[in-house]
């Protein structure tokens, strides 16, 4: 770490921790901060972190992206990726490292959302901050196995926030429930290989019984066999086009179709068009998943 001036610098930081997660109040003067390729290939651990940004304003670079992030905004980004974190003058920032397993398995397309501003002074983007911010100010208070508990309430939270406008968390459901969907469909991305995957599987992999997982689907209008389906078959089509010389039967595997006759006929009913079509441009449809 560099700082602008290492005669002057100063800083603080308040950390409270809840089991896996890590909440931090950071105060300091101007650095600029990176971690390199070198630091990441002896640190095994994997973790990401949510900067809200408090007061002043931080630059972050990473994977190609930039973004300058002010007081009432925050931003996430991954600490097993080399990055930059630079601020010129004193700010205060609100960080919450989180382990990346858990984040991703209740959240699919973490790289997409990574360097992306968001708001924190409206909306689950300012829950989620004074969330934080209160069980910071109330940590001596919790006893350490209630902390550990919060860990995954924390993780959900931040994942329903992160996934909010993506247009299907489903309406008027609870948090938790809410929450849990949003794991289910991830569960479902993680294990499209698998031709086994089934509500029994999904519900044993997020940890909530079968009865209980066909009800959360069921108030989102939909049901698991017909969303592991259709995450199969939106998948294979992007496949198909991403990488035209890939056997049909590779990529029917690929997404965990039992034969390369089961993946065409499933293909056709969804697009009418067979995967030859589609690769030779006769189909004028596309997944809407």
């Amino acid at each position: 770490m560099n700082t602008h001036d290492r005669t002057t610098f100063s800083g603080r930081a308040k950390v409270a921790s809840f089991g896996e997660v890590d909440v931090t109040h950071i105060s300091s003067s101007g650095e600029d901060a990176w971690r390199r390729p070198q630091h990441i290939s002896n640190d095994e651990r994997n973790f990401h972190v949510l900067a809200f940004i408090e007061r002043g304003s931080v630059t972050i670079r990473q994977a190609g992206r930039e973004c300058l992030a002010t007081s009432g905004s925050f931003v996430l980004f991954d600490l097993q990726r080399p990055y930059r974190y630079v601020h010129s003058d004193w700010s205060e920032v609100l960080s919450v490292k989180i382990p990346g397993n858990a984040l991703r398995s209740r959240l699919s397309g973490i790289d997409s959302r990574l360097v992306t501003l968001r708001d924190a002074k409206r909306g689950l983007g300012r829950v989620i901050r004074d969330s934080l911010a209160s069980l910071s100010r109330e940590s001596a208070s919790i006893p350490e196995p209630m902390g550990a508990h919060l860990t995954n309430r924390i993780i959900d939270l931040i994942a329903i926030g992160l996934e909010a406008g993506d247009g299907d968390l489903p309406v008027g459901e609870s948090a938790s429930r809410s929450a849990l969907y949003r794991r289910a469909l991830a569960f479902v991305d993680n294990h499209l290989s698998d031709p086994g995957l089934n509500p029994a599987r999904v519900a044993a992999g997020i940890g909530i019984s079968v009865r209980y997982l066909h009800r959360i689907f069921a108030e989102a209008d939909r049901s698991v066999g017909r969303v592991v389906m259709e995450r199969r078959l939106a998948r294979s089509y992007e496949a198909l086009l991403a990488s035209p010389t890939l056997p049909v039967k590779e990529v029917a595997f690929r997404f965990g179709f039992r034969s390369q006759a089961h993946f065409c006929t499933a293909f056709r009913r969804a697009f009418e068009s067979t995967p030859t079509d589609l690769r030779l441009g006769r189909s004028t449809f596309s997944p809407r998943i």
